[in-house]
């Protein structure tokens, strides 16, 4: 039995090798259509999306850069504006924040992960926000052969990121994406078990009994920031039929156009902050579609109505490639500050990741400015000159990595 039980899952990952090398060797052959590029996967069961894995596969690898002329515009329209935004200011009290894209699983040398000079540039910020797409289940061992296999866990990844008092980088993190559940329910509490006792705050999905994850509450030097998160979706959706657990989503999202978005759930948790007497208001969305540089029409849509709302900062993440920064609604020419304004990043990419091709390794880290220019005045944010990552691959078949900074 024991045999036949390792065969089974061996199964899988010699399934997604064939694939994979099929992927590839078809990669080079023309295709007018295009027609992989359009696929996603979001909201397919294994066994809707196992048909058009040589799709998602090819995707993978050649990513898509199809977009309406309206999306190419408005990326074009904002390099300007978003520029124009990146400007020193002096004020009385300021905080530094920085945003990161999709904290991904790790197989291994998670103690010397992370570049020394990196460690420094990110201790620089008095908070650190990300998107934590892997269990960190210390019981369950690493049990994958193949990077990118569909069930994550990695339980010493976060160790690699400590300041110099041993405190954690990372201030918090969502929990709202479509890996939440990959070890279970008992994962999913251990993984915030491990995040309790590293001081590291959470956000966007809890089992029955926890109360509070719809948002969180940090002040720092009588700022007060509220943080949000949301997912389109899990893997397993029926994971949550059974009602011990939650996660905060937004419907509609995946497959596209299945059922009308639905935001009611994220505009209640920024209606509760303003009741919490938050200043500025995080929302950190798991949306989008893999592989894909502009953001799709629906998502842009969804984000402009977040900031109505009154989002201040939306940080997106789930495409593992990095798509545009928006400011909406749109600066003035003649005085680019007047006026509420938020901030959509559709996707800061992959921040660490086994993920094989050179844009999936890639990562922008998002430094933001939080300031108050006399007390009792209102605070606002301004953007600061993002930086970015790179997942080197190091050792045989890549088994030793290392975070660094990218240079261009």
């Amino acid at each position: 039995m024991k045999q036949w039980c390792r065969k089974k899952k061996f199964i899988p990952v010699v399934l997604l090798a064939v694939l994979a090398l099929y992927a590839i060797a078809s990669s080079g052959k023309r295709d007018p259509d295009r027609s992989y590029h359009k696929f996603r996967a979001e909201g397919l069961t294994l066994r809707e999306a196992l048909p058009s894995a040589p799709a998602y596969i090819r995707k993978y690898f050649a990513t898509s850069e199809l977009a309406p002329d309206s999306i190419r515009e408005m990326a074009d329209r904002q390099k300007g504006i978003w520029q124009e935004l990146i400007s020193p200011f002096d004020s009385a009290c300021t905080i530094e924040i920085a945003f990161t894209g999709d904290i991904m699983w790790i197989r291994n040398n998670w103690d010397n992960f992370a570049d020394p000079r990196l460690i420094e540039k990110m201790a620089g910020h008095d908070m650190v926000f990300g998107n934590l797409e892997t269990p960190v289940d210390t019981v369950r061992a690493v049990r994958s052969f193949l990077p990118d296999y569909a069930r994550y866990n990695s339980p010493g990844l976060l160790r690699s990121f400590r300041r110099d008092d041993g405190k954690s980088i990372f201030t918090a993190v969502s929990l709202a994406n479509n890996h939440a559940f990959d070890m279970g329910l008992e994962g999913l509490g251990r993984t915030m078990d491990f995040l309790d006792r590293e001081g590291i705050l959470h956000t966007g999905a809890a089992t029955q009994g926890i109360t509070g994850h719809n948002f969180v509450v940090i002040e720092e030097k009588g700022i007060r920031i509220g943080f949000h998160a949301a997912s389109w979706g899990l893997n397993d959706p029926d994971i949550l039929a059974n009602g011990s657990v939650s996660l905060n989503t937004i419907p509609g999202l995946a497959p596209p156009g299945s059922e009308p978005a639905d935001i009611s759930e994220v505009k209640k948790a920024l209606h509760e902050m303003d009741s919490a007497r938050v200043d500025i208001k995080i929302v950190f969305l798991h949306w989008g579609y893999e592989f894909e540089f502009y953001p799709d029409t629906l998502i842009v849509r969804i984000g402009r109505e977040i900031a109505d709302a009154g989002a201040d900062l939306i940080i997106g993440s789930h495409p593992h490639v990095i798509q545009p920064v928006e400011i909406w609604p749109p600066a003035r020419e003649e005085n680019p500050y007047k006026g509420r304004r938020s901030l959509i990043a559709y996707s800061l990419g992959n921040f660490t990741t086994a993920m094989y091709t050179r844009e999936c390794r890639k990562g922008m880290v998002l430094p933001v400015t939080l300031y108050r220019r006399l007390p009792g005045m209102k605070v606002e944010w301004v953007a600061r000159e993002p930086f970015y990552v790179y997942n080197s691959v190091r050792g045989f078949a890549g088994r030793n990595r290392r975070l660094v900074l990218y240079k261009n």
